[in-house]
């Protein structure tokens, strides 16, 4: 945490520790971080514990919340995609035409 500012956070420098709650997503992010790479959170659109958006646009949630505790210069490396857009990818490609659509039956994804 120290390496890369996450110390500095407003989550982290609470009263509760962020990996008490959240530790798979801060070790993941970490990890991402110290290998160069990035972080992307794939989650069920269908979900409201990670995104609620209301008709006035305001969002909530999980991610909300996580994206906060990342240091500013950290944010351009962590992103989210729904399985509803790598279904809609998937499909878009014309590639895997074998196995999608029984994926999609098995997860309730139009």
């Amino acid at each position: 945490m120290d390496e890369f500012g996450f110390r500095e956070t407003v989550l982290a420098s609470g009263s509760i520790c962020p990996f008490a709650n959240y530790y798979q997503f801060f070790r993941e992010v970490l990890f991402s971080l110290k290998k160069c790479g990035s972080f992307i959170l794939l989650h069920d659109d269908r979900n409201p514990a990670f995104l609620k958006v209301s008709k006035k646009g305001k969002e909530s949630g999980l991610w909300p919340f996580l994206i906060k505790s990342i240091p500013a210069e950290h944010t351009a490396d962590i992103g989210r995609i729904t399985i509803q857009q790598l279904v809609n990818a998937i499909d878009e490609s014309g590639r895997h035409n074998d196995w999608i659509n029984e994926f999609k039956l098995k997860y309730g994804i139009e």
